[in-house]
């Protein structure tokens, strides 16, 4: 289930994530991309389908240990795994979050849940 800050409970924020459970990432897709290419084919770091930030980290140091060495050393994989993994970490710090309410007339399912 997405962690949501005890504080936020109270707006009822996440809804898909909290029936279906999954988490939120806020990520950079330009780095991502950069690190998708250097990657075989298949393999990717976008961080879509993952129930907790530990289990999308430890897809990232499975990464690590498998591409991004050689040797020892870490390669330009794996450096930009390393800095991937520890930007993710510090935008996902919800604690500092804003939360939004739409306001619109879709009520469809979007981004935003109309009235919440």
């Amino acid at each position: 289930m997405a962690y949501i800050p005890d504080w936020h409970l109270k707006y009822g924020v996440l809804p898909l994530c909290r029936e279906l459970g999954g988490e939120v990432f806020s990520y950079s897709s330009g780095l991502a991309w950069e690190i998708d290419d250097l990657l075989p084919p298949g393999k990717s770091v976008i961080p879509y389908g993952f129930y907790s930030y530990e289990e999308f980290y430890e897809h990232i140091d499975n990464y690590i240990l498998k591409y991004g060495k050689d040797g020892q050393k870490p390669n330009k994989l794996g450096i930009l795994l390393g800095k991937y993994k520890k930007d993710i970490k510090l935008r996902n710090i919800k604690e500092n979050w804003s939360i939004v309410k739409y306001v619109g007339k879709d009520d469809e399912y979007q981004d935003l849940t109309y009235g919440k």
